[in-house]
């Protein structure tokens, strides 16, 4: 799956960046990198230090959590939506591992080149941590209700 009517260099008006407009998708895009994963790729390492927000534009990536006893699915990320949004805040392990369903192409972004577009456009950068918590809000209140429906 795919985003209709983008092209390929370019960030489409989806997810995280949907408020923005086609000049400040243009400039925020010049920061970060496509990368296309192979179906198996590791997006995202469980236990490994992070220090890229990827966004989805075709293909799925599947979220799981290991440990020693069991692999654990925690869900998908679909076309529009992004992971690694929390190391773009701070530097931290990554929660859990984040595989390619299929193949699939994300844009990524460093946190340093990320801090570099918020001190030269703050403004869009304010819009961009808005969305972006508007998603780790609705992960939040998914996995909550996930708790809820094993207990219940």
């Amino acid at each position: 799956m795919s985003l209709p009517n983008h092209a390929p260099d370019q960030l489409p008006a989806a997810g995280i960046v949907a408020s923005l407009s086609p000049s400040e998708r243009a400039e925020l895009c010049s920061y970060g990198e496509f990368i296309t994963h192979p179906k198996g790729d590791t997006v995202v390492e469980q236990g490994v230090t992070q220090a890229f927000l990827h966004l989805v534009l075709e293909g799925e990536l599947r979220v799981i959590l290991k440990s020693e006893e069991a692999i654990l699915p925690l869900g998908y990320v679909q076309v529009g939506e992004c992971v690694g949004e929390m190391s773009l805040l701070e530097p931290v392990d990554a929660s859990a591992t984040v595989l390619a369903n299929a193949t699939s192409k994300v844009w990524a972004i460093s946190r340093a080149r990320f801090e570099e577009f918020t001190e030269v456009n703050p403004a869009v950068a304010a819009k961009l941590l808005k969305a972006i918590a508007i998603q780790l809000g609705r992960r939040l209140r998914k996995g909550s209700e996930r708790l809820l429906d094993a207990e219940g």
